[in-house]
């Protein structure tokens, strides 16, 4: 989730941080910080993101049990069409939905009993505490799988429960 404010005192970042927190499963990261005399806000390199998108058969017909992932693209369009291409032309389903995506941050996969599910993350280590936290949350047994980061470029396809066919 994405969330900026703009505090001028301690308070006011108190209340910034708290509102960013809402209902999330962990505590929300500052990703950057100017002051307000600042007359140019030119980024750095941390700017250049890389984007991963994951797609895979949209409702229950012709679902394969896969995921489809594109990353290390240069614009989030790249990465959301070449992910959805792949589903297409793998499964030959008319219709592949992106289920998830981010730029610069760490898909995880995982199961919970016989569903599966993918987020985004900033880093690994949130990953695995936002995928424990969410399936906390809905009181079901996960397995946790597989990671891909943004910044590694390639195609993937992810299987989450090889060697079985999907009912």
């Amino acid at each position: 989730m994405l969330f900026w404010a703009l505090a001028y005192d301690k308070a006011s970042v108190a209340k910034a941080r708290k509102d960013c927190q809402g209902n999330a499963f962990l505590p929300c990261e500052q990703v950057y910080k100017f002051g307000s005399s600042t007359r140019e806000h030119f980024p750095g390199l941390e700017v250049r993101k890389r984007y991963l998108a994951a797609a895979w058969v949209a409702g229950e017909k012709g679902y394969d049990g896969k995921l489809y992932i594109a990353s290390g693209e240069p614009t989030f369009r790249s990465a959301a069409d070449k992910a959805i291409m792949a589903c297409q032309v793998a499964t030959g389903a008319p219709e592949c939905t992106l289920i998830d995506y981010t730029a610069d941050g760490i898909l995880l996969t995982f199961r919970s009993d016989a569903n599966d599910g993918a987020l985004v993350e900033t880093t690994a280590a949130r990953a695995i505490k936002a995928a424990q936290g969410r399936c906390k949350k809905a009181k079901v047994r996960c397995t946790l799988q597989a990671q891909f980061d943004a910044r590694k470029a390639g195609q993937f396809v992810h299987e989450f429960s090889p060697g079985s066919q999907p009912q």
